[in-house]
């Protein structure tokens, strides 16, 4: 993947999430925290909730 394509991919919040997903969950089995994608998932959206809150005040 080249940068450009890297940079245009990063304005997909799907990718965005996905990437930090893998990220987060690679990390955790390293350290064997074992920890569903699903609850990452969950957390991430929750935390990108709160981050458009914080915007709008």
């Amino acid at each position: 993947m080249k940068l450009r394509e890297k940079i245009n991919s990063l304005k997909d919040s799907a990718f965005v999430k996905q990437m930090m997903v893998n990220s987060v969950y690679g990390t955790m089995e390293l350290e064997q925290q074992g920890v569903s994608r699903a609850k990452i998932e969950q957390l991430y959206d929750k935390l990108q909730l709160e981050k458009g809150k914080s915007k709008q005040q």
